[in-house]
């Protein structure tokens, strides 16, 4: 992952997983010792449903040809893109976790509220993962690196030393979210008053 150039004081972001519920706060850390149950996985990755939610235009920004989902005071940045005025976003292959897809996840400098994620199929109520790539001693370029999740995420701002030039006026922290099946999901961010909710299609 890139690192952050920012001023010498600069916020930065700490993607710290959390496990969750739809509807329920976290309850423990990525460093707990027990894992959730796998989600189920489907063994066919099909094509994007054409008749998700339709997501408020105030949710979507499009910026010199990449479309933003969020507020101002949170945003993701990812693949998106919208049909007959549906967000929908392709996923990579097949993991354990799910099906993946990179998202940025990006707040203001002066941020100092976490935000925490969740995500869930309309349908079935099967929830969205989000994780990131394990370290691993020696990476190989041509070898998919091991990955870590959690069916939910806290995006938390972490005050910094960094040394360097230039200023900014956001950070983002990358994280892996995964989905078990093509379909329509649900993808929400709250915090501390505030957040948003989007409905978005998933597939191929």
């Amino acid at each position: 992952m890139r690192g952050i150039r920012a001023a010498p004081t600069a916020l930065s972001l700490c993607l710290c997983l959390g496990l969750t519920t739809p509807g329920a706060a976290p309850v423990a850390s990525a460093s707990a010792g027990h894992a959730p149950p796998r989600p189920r996985i489907a063994s066919f990755f099909g094509a994007a449903p054409r008749n998700c939610p339709i997501a408020s235009p105030r949710l979507i920004h499009h910026h010199r040809g990449v479309i933003w989902v969020g507020s101002v005071a949170f945003r993701a940045n990812s693949g998106w893109y919208v049909t007959n005025h549906r967000l929908s976003l392709t996923f990579g292959a097949r993991t354990k976790y799910g099906y993946p897809q990179k998202i940025f996840w990006q707040l203001p400098v002066r941020a100092r509220k976490a935000v925490t994620l969740r995500g869930w199929n309309l349908k079935t109520g099967q929830r969205i993962w989000f994780g990131r790539p394990r370290p691993t001693p020696n990476p190989q370029s041509m070898v998919r690196p091991p990955v870590i999740a959690w069916p939910g995420g806290i995006v938390r701002p972490k005050i910094i030393k960094i040394s360097g030039e230039g200023r900014q006026n956001a950070v983002r922290a990358p994280s892996l979210t995964f989905v078990p099946s093509a379909g329509c999901y649900m993808l929400q961010a709250t915090r501390q008053g505030g957040g948003w909710t989007v409905p978005f299609a998933a597939g191929n």
